[in-house]
């Protein structure tokens, strides 16, 4: 090799070595904008799942006082001696058991249905001697 082509060849190098300098340093700073930008989402995504633990408590706790309240109203129905039977209306005949209302209307009062919605289930599928008491007991109960 003469002298001409070693300069030529080291000017070749000197120059793949600065352009892989500039890369490599390209790599190292996106790279670092990489990182930010996965730490960033890490803390935002921490925040969420903090939200949503928080969401979730209260979610546990309105079921928990949602079972406490259903357990006490069974466990009303289940002190409270059964009434003197009415007269049957004679169009309801069996139909107007006390119990199967109450259960019924404490199970709609628990799920969110408005009273009157209540109220109209039981005239149309139960003979009642006081519909109303039943009502106010079961909705007093179910805590609405």
């Amino acid at each position: 090799m003469d002298r001409d082509e070693i300069e030529r060849t080291s000017e070749h190098v000197r120059r793949i070595l600065e352009a892989a300098e500039a890369s490599a340093e390209q790599i190292r700073e996106q790279a670092a904008s990489d990182v930010a930008r996965l730490e960033q989402a890490a803390r935002e995504l921490q925040s969420r799942i903090g939200d949503v633990e928080r969401e979730l408590g209260g979610v546990v706790a309105d079921l928990r006082r949602s079972a406490e309240r259903l357990a006490e109203s069974l466990a009303g129905l289940h002190e409270t001696p059964p009434e003197a039977p009415a007269e049957p209306a004679p169009e309801a005949q069996g139909d107007g058991d006390e119990a199967g209302a109450r259960l019924t209307a404490l199970n709609m009062a628990l799920g969110g249905t408005p009273r009157e919605e209540t109220a109209r289930y039981l005239a149309e599928h139960y003979a009642l001697a006081d519909p109303e008491a039943l009502l106010d007991d079961v909705y007093d109960r179910a805590g609405g």
